[in-house]
């Protein structure tokens, strides 16, 4: 996990969007809410169904918020990709897994008993305004370890 202190973001003007979002589109079936399409004119829950209809995760590149904000600031500056917005409710936990390329990370809400597991190593994510980089191809899982806390991250696929 690498801290990306080339630049900082106003994460109360992030809850602020992510409020919008969520009051305009929900969360969806999983928790979550794609902030990136093949074609930046709709918001999904995740990309899976479109993913599963032919897309390719790199299809994913149009952001579907507003140009001015800071949500879309941290997708272009990061030049991410199927990037969406992940809630982790309490006592849940993602299954063991590896993915196809890195994430950059954001958190928005987090607790200090929230953690990320890579290759059996836990790390806290703190929502300090700075993206990390996660080594993603590598076994990691995500557990929100409280009785009572959402978290949520900005969670985007980078190429390297």
């Amino acid at each position: 996990m690498i801290k990306l202190e080339k630049t900082f973001y106003n994460i109360e003007k992030i809850r602020d969007e992510l409020s919008w979002l969520v009051e305009q589109h929900g969360w969806g079936e999983r928790n979550q809410l794609s902030l990136q399409s093949p074609d930046g004119s709709y918001f999904t829950g995740d990309g899976k169904i479109e993913w599963h209809a032919g897309y390719e995760e790199t299809d994913f590149i149009h952001t579907n918020t507003d140009p001015d904000w800071e949500i879309t600031r941290f997708i272009e500056e990061n030049d991410l990709y199927r990037t969406r917005i992940m809630k982790l409710k309490p006592k849940e936990c993602y299954s063991y897994h590896w993915d196809r390329t890195p994430r950059v990370h954001l958190a928005v809400h987090t607790h200090e008993h929230c953690f990320i597991t890579i290759n059996d190593i836990l790390k806290h994510i703190p929502a300090d305004g700075y993206p990390y980089w996660i080594d993603t191809r590598q076994y990691h899982t995500a557990m929100n370890c409280t009785l009572d806390f959402e978290r949520v991250h900005i969670v985007g696929c980078v190429a390297k």
